[in-house]
């Protein structure tokens, strides 16, 4: 979880300011005492989604090393993929709270889980819950990019197609990724997922391209194998994709020193 959605839900929770930097500066203390997160995250983008066993062996020392909490969204979509369809061992040590203060996060990770095994009907509930908190914080921090882009992804799963694309929309205007290079690609591939859960290739097919064209740790062969999209995947639309971007590799973004940013 970014420090500012912490810090966003923190103080929802009624804590001042200077006890929700404190209580997130000691999250990052702990962090940087374990592998940083975002190399975990290029090794796992880079080993080759066909070689699962590698992929695996990559997100059980990123288990191993650091805490559900620190987990950015890469790192459980990534787990979403390579444990498919084996997720009952994830879906039976998942808690509220198992991601970060934020429980919305908990629904919707959860739902996106039972969505890939079971369908939207079984997923519904989670995206309800998940739709009803993050509605509410859009209320009380309506600048924070998370927000509307998880609220978009939750309204999507329950098929409320016009609200929906309009909080993934704005998620990409607070955070275009001419502003920020890392978390930018984001909120464009949740966009693009938007569509994909409203059945609208078309539309998801110009926001993938948009997002295959940035450096990022998003690629031809994560859209792939993500059983997330697999109707997508079906598609013409996916085809086209696939025959431009085939054989292109993953580029993380760097700074202008020419190193990552840090986790």
């Amino acid at each position: 979880m970014r420090s500012e959605q912490d810090l966003a839900v923190l103080r929802n929770e009624g804590l001042s300011d200077s006890e929700a930097v404190r209580l997130a500066l000691h999250e990052a203390a702990e962090l940087r005492r374990r592998k940083s997160a975002l190399r975990l995250e290029a090794e796992a983008a880079a080993a080759d989604p066909d070689d699962l066993a590698e992929a695996q062996r990559i997100l059980r020392s990123a288990e191993e090393r650091i805490p559900p909490t620190a987990w950015r969204a890469p790192m459980l979509d990534f787990a979403r993929i390579i444990y498919n369809p084996n997720l009952e061992q994830y879906l039976d040590r998942m808690r509220p709270g198992a991601y970060g203060l934020d429980s919305s996060t908990y629904h919707l990770v959860r739902a996106r889980f039972l969505y890939q095994t079971l369908g939207r009907a079984a997923a519904a509930p989670d995206f309800d819950s998940a739709a009803a908190h993050l509605t509410r914080l859009r209320a009380e921090q309506p600048g924070q990019a998370w927000v509307h882009g998880l609220l978009g992804a939750a309204l999507a799963g329950l098929n409320r197609a016009d609200e929906a694309v309009r909080s993934a929309q704005r998620a990409r205007e607070l955070l275009p990724v001419e502003a920020d290079a890392f978390d930018g690609p984001e909120w464009l591939l949740n966009l693009a997922t938007a569509y994909v859960l409203l059945d609208n290739a078309d539309s998801a097919a110009v926001y993938f391209d948009r997002v295959l064209e940035i450096p990022s740790w998003f690629s031809i062969q994560v859209l792939r194998v993500d059983p997330l999209f697999a109707s997508f995947v079906r598609t013409p639309q996916y085809e086209r994709l696939e025959r431009k971007w085939r054989g292109r590799s993953v580029t993380m973004p760097r700074r202008r020193d020419g190193t990552a940013p840090p986790g």
